[in-house]
Protein backbone atom coordinates (compact mmCIF):
# COMPACT_ATOMS: atom_id res chain seq x y z
CA UNK A 1 0.00 0.00 0.00
CA UNK A 2 1.45 3.36 -0.99
CA UNK A 3 0.63 6.47 0.97
CA UNK A 4 2.41 9.69 0.14
CA UNK A 5 1.93 13.41 -0.01
CA UNK A 6 2.85 16.10 -2.49
CA UNK A 7 2.65 19.87 -2.38
CA UNK A 8 0.44 21.98 -4.63
CA UNK A 9 -0.54 19.59 -7.38
CA UNK A 10 -3.51 20.86 -9.34
CA UNK A 11 -5.88 17.99 -10.27
CA UNK A 12 -5.72 18.74 -13.98
CA UNK A 13 -1.93 18.37 -14.16
CA UNK A 14 -1.94 14.59 -14.08
CA UNK A 15 -3.71 11.81 -15.93
CA UNK A 16 -5.97 10.13 -13.42
CA UNK A 17 -5.13 6.45 -13.03
CA UNK A 18 -7.66 5.74 -10.37
CA UNK A 19 -8.10 1.99 -10.66
CA UNK A 20 -5.01 -0.14 -10.83
CA UNK A 21 -4.02 -3.68 -10.00
CA UNK A 22 -1.53 -4.53 -7.30
CA UNK A 23 0.94 -7.36 -7.78
CA UNK A 24 -1.49 -9.74 -6.08
CA UNK A 25 -4.26 -8.83 -8.54
CA UNK A 26 -6.36 -6.81 -6.07
CA UNK A 27 -7.98 -3.80 -7.73
CA UNK A 28 -7.66 -0.63 -5.68
CA UNK A 29 -9.51 2.63 -5.47
CA UNK A 30 -7.51 5.79 -5.47
CA UNK A 31 -8.74 9.08 -4.12
CA UNK A 32 -6.91 12.35 -3.76
CA UNK A 33 -7.46 14.61 -0.77
CA UNK A 34 -5.99 18.05 -0.08
CA UNK A 35 -5.46 20.03 3.09
CA UNK A 36 -6.82 23.23 1.54
CA UNK A 37 -9.96 24.15 -0.42
CA UNK A 38 -9.88 24.04 -4.21
CA UNK A 39 -7.36 21.16 -4.38
CA UNK A 40 -4.52 23.16 -2.86
CA UNK A 41 -1.93 22.42 -0.19
CA UNK A 42 -0.50 19.04 0.74
CA UNK A 43 -2.09 16.04 -0.97
CA UNK A 44 -2.96 12.67 0.58
CA UNK A 45 -3.39 9.71 -1.80
CA UNK A 46 -4.57 6.56 0.00
CA UNK A 47 -5.09 3.38 -1.99
CA UNK A 48 -7.96 1.28 -0.70
CA UNK A 49 -8.47 -2.30 -1.84
CA UNK A 50 -11.99 -3.45 -2.59
CA UNK A 51 -12.12 -5.86 0.33
CA UNK A 52 -13.73 -3.13 2.39
CA UNK A 53 -10.61 -2.13 4.25
CA UNK A 54 -10.79 1.10 6.19
CA UNK A 55 -7.86 3.49 5.79
CA UNK A 56 -7.05 5.76 8.71
CA UNK A 57 -5.75 9.14 7.63
CA UNK A 58 -2.11 9.70 8.68
CA UNK A 59 -1.65 11.97 11.69
CA UNK A 60 -0.35 14.82 9.51
CA UNK A 61 -3.67 14.82 7.57
CA UNK A 62 -6.06 13.88 10.38
CA UNK A 63 -8.80 16.51 10.68
CA UNK A 64 -7.08 18.56 7.96
CA UNK A 65 -8.74 17.47 4.67
CA UNK A 66 -10.66 20.26 2.91
CA UNK A 67 -11.09 19.02 -0.69
CA UNK A 68 -11.03 15.70 -2.52
CA UNK A 69 -11.51 13.83 -5.77
CA UNK A 70 -12.83 10.25 -5.85
CA UNK A 71 -13.27 8.01 -8.87
CA UNK A 72 -15.78 5.74 -7.13
CA UNK A 73 -18.21 6.15 -4.28
CA UNK A 74 -16.30 6.57 -1.01
CA UNK A 75 -17.26 7.25 2.56
CA UNK A 76 -15.29 9.71 4.67
CA UNK A 77 -15.51 9.36 8.44
CA UNK A 78 -15.08 11.68 11.41
CA UNK A 79 -13.34 9.01 13.54
CA UNK A 80 -10.53 6.51 13.02
CA UNK A 81 -11.67 3.01 12.10
CA UNK A 82 -14.45 4.27 9.79
CA UNK A 83 -16.91 4.89 12.59
CA UNK A 84 -18.87 7.86 13.82
CA UNK A 85 -20.42 10.49 11.58
CA UNK A 86 -19.70 10.06 7.88
CA UNK A 87 -20.38 11.53 4.47
CA UNK A 88 -20.82 9.63 1.24
CA UNK A 89 -18.99 11.08 -1.77
CA UNK A 90 -20.52 9.94 -5.05
CA UNK A 91 -18.61 8.32 -7.90
CA UNK A 92 -16.40 10.63 -10.03
CA UNK A 93 -17.02 13.52 -7.68
CA UNK A 94 -14.72 16.48 -7.23
CA UNK A 95 -15.37 18.28 -3.96
CA UNK A 96 -13.52 21.59 -3.94
CA UNK A 97 -14.86 22.49 -0.48
CA UNK A 98 -15.82 19.88 2.09
CA UNK A 99 -17.30 22.77 4.06
CA UNK A 100 -20.22 22.53 1.58
CA UNK A 101 -20.90 19.11 3.19
CA UNK A 102 -20.34 20.46 6.73
CA UNK A 103 -17.30 18.14 6.89
CA UNK A 104 -14.28 20.42 6.54
CA UNK A 105 -11.18 19.49 8.55
CA UNK A 106 -12.82 16.57 10.37
CA UNK A 107 -11.98 13.50 8.23
CA UNK A 108 -10.07 10.76 10.05
CA UNK A 109 -10.68 7.68 7.87
CA UNK A 110 -11.86 6.61 4.40
CA UNK A 111 -13.61 3.51 2.96
CA UNK A 112 -15.65 2.32 -0.02
CA UNK A 113 -19.40 2.95 0.13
Amino acid sequence: MAIFSRKRVAPFLFTPLFFHSLDDGVVCLQIRAWMENDFQGNEFVPQIDRTGVCINVPDAFNDQISSLIADDCVQIWRDFGCVGEGRQIAQTTQVARLSDFNFNDVTSSVSFC
